[in-house]
């Protein structure tokens, strides 16, 4: 959605005439990888098979101390989310 609607107000721009900058947006602006994201589960182990085989993220056992794992959901230069997965504390 970001995307095309980013190419729609590029678009735009170039035909009101403001183009002649010698900028080129469509390839110039690159979308850094937002910081991060928080999956809370009953079974971590359960989660983290479903989204290794689904999408096939990576995940890291962090050395701190509680369970929490770090979430790569894709390589640093491609746009996308990293994040973590923590095991549901009981109430």
């Amino acid at each position: 959605m970001f995307k095309k609607s980013l190419e729609l107000a590029v678009n735009a721009w170039d035909c009101s005439g403001a183009s002649n900058l010698n900028i080129d947006f469509k390839t110039s602006i690159i979308m850094p990888r937002v910081i991060h994201f928080e999956i809370v589960a009953d079974k971590p182990e359960r989660a983290m098979k479903f989204y290794k085989e689904v999408f096939a993220w990576d995940f890291n056992k962090w050395n701190g101390p509680q369970d929490y794992w770090l979430v790569k959901t894709g390589e640093d230069s491609q746009p996308g989310i990293n994040g973590g997965l923590t095991p549901k504390m009981n109430q």
